[in-house]
């Protein structure tokens, strides 16, 4: 027979195993679990600095995954994590992430420094582009590292639709995004029959200034002439951009914000010449003209070009950067015009 003594302390020993497993199923860091699918995923154990994690590999996680994780790994979302930088998002199969420092994303009218890193999250939905006035739908996160960046962060932007007359506002409104406190500000921008909405929540946080924007960019309708294209929904296109906007969340890190190198142009070493007795050829470029092989520009025996720079108050063409840069080292002489 048991002593009463012993029988109360089994009790008090199940008592405390029960609560032990209670407390740890209700701390447990889902990222833990989300980063054992990515060491599942390749041949090493090492995780990497930042990546994207992968749903399809949770049926080696069974019964060891929260319900959270479950539900996101169900509807099909991924992960991308940035340890470097301390953040964490997810989106849907819908949204495509695109390649770190585009630079049509760092100078596609969002105003943000073009030596620091962007990630770009783009609406990849077409039926919302196709007979509609909508050029594109994305999310971007941009991120400023420095002490200097805490007055900027929660300051108006150029062109704020809050500082207009008839929404003037002492200061920006505060949006709580994941426990996190974000101002949020809005800039309308027409420019060329080209409208440009961004919508951006910024908060200062772990020594920089981490900025999401929603650029939505669309086309005048009225200047369409035929009847085929529609007015997008941009208020549904808002609400798909929110879904993963109200993802972000910082990471309990410190960042080590890695220093990001952008790839080095092509150059050639003769640069062009023309006699200086007749006429001289020379071009007017944009976006509109893509990426241009400045190489053959100069082949073909153009000696200068005028590259669009801006336009209206803070919007700076896609391509002005890498068509002054490359002219530039091809040989051509380059000019800006606003």
């Amino acid at each position: 027979m048991f002593k009463s003594e012993n029988i109360l302390l089994l009790l008090l020993i199940g008592i405390c195993l029960i609560v032990s497993v209670v407390l740890l199923d209700a701390v447990i860091d889902p990222s833990m679990l989300i980063h054992k699918v990515y060491a599942r995923w390749g041949d090493s154990s090492e995780l990497p600095d930042e990546g994207i994690y992968f749903p399809e590999l949770v049926e080696e996680l069974e019964g060891e995954i929260t319900n959270e994780v479950a539900t996101l790994f169900q509807e099909g979302w991924d992960i991308f994590r940035s340890e470097g930088f301390a953040f964490e998002i997810q989106f849907p199969k819908e949204i495509v992430r695109k390649s770190i420092l585009n630079q049509d994303v760092l100078n596609a009218g969002v105003g943000v420094n073009p030596e620091a890193p962007v990630w770009e999250f783009h609406l990849d939905n077409d039926a919302l582009y196709q007979g509609t006035n909508l050029v594109d739908a994305s999310l971007l996160i941009h991120i400023l590292e420095g002490k200097e960046q805490e007055v900027l962060c929660s300051d108006f932007k150029p062109g704020s639709i809050y500082q207009t007359p008839k929404q003037k506002q002492d200061s920006l409104d505060e949006v709580d995004i994941n426990g996190v406190t974000f101002w949020k500000d809005e800039v309308n921008e027409g420019v060329m029959g080209e409208f440009y909405h961004r919508i951006s929540y910024r908060t200062f946080s772990k020594g920089a200034c981490y900025e999401l924007t929603q650029l939505i960019h669309y086309q005048n309708s009225s200047g369409f002439t035929t009847d085929e294209i529609t007015e997008f929904d941009k208020e549904f296109v808002v609400a798909e951009l929110d879904k993963v906007l109200e993802t972000f969340s910082l990471l309990d890190l410190e960042p080590t914000f890695p220093d990001q190198s952008y790839p080095a142009p092509k150059t050639i070493s003769v640069a062009t010449a023309k006699s200086t007795s007749g006429n001289v050829d020379g071009l007017d470029v944009s976006h509109w003209q893509g990426t241009i092989n400045w190489t053959k520009v100069a082949d073909a025996g153009y000696v200068f070009t005028f590259a669009k720079g801006t336009e209206g108050v803070g919007w700076t063409d896609s391509k002005f950067l890498y068509n002054m840069e490359a002219g530039n080292n091809a040989g051509v002489m380059m000019g800006v015009y606003h």
